[in-house]
């Protein structure tokens, strides 16, 4: 179910795409359209114990998924494209 939903937000923000000529780097940026992976955070801890924060990133692809025939282009994580969670579009 969520993936269809996935689908139905992902046309919804092609159409806005199209209307107002916005790349999907600016829409949708470091989370994932499939599951909603997003960075989340952490300490960095040397040696002598010192803590420092930082941010885990998710290891995001851009992929061309087959949409009802048509190809659309997804930031998706590398657990999703390797859990068969989109279909990738193939001329």
């Amino acid at each position: 179910m969520d993936f269809q939903k996935n689908l139905a937000l992902s046309e919804d923000i092609d159409m806005f795409q199209n209307l107002f000529r916005i790349q999907m780097e600016d829409i949708m940026s470091k989370i994932c359209q499939i599951c909603g992976k997003k960075a989340g955070s952490g300490r960095n801890v040397s040696h002598a114990k010192n803590r420092t924060l930082r941010k885990f990133n998710p290891n995001l692809q851009k992929v061309r998924v087959d949409v009802d025939g048509k190809p659309v282009k997804m930031t998706v994580c590398s657990r999703c494209i390797k859990a068969d969670k989109v279909k990738k579009y193939v001329k």
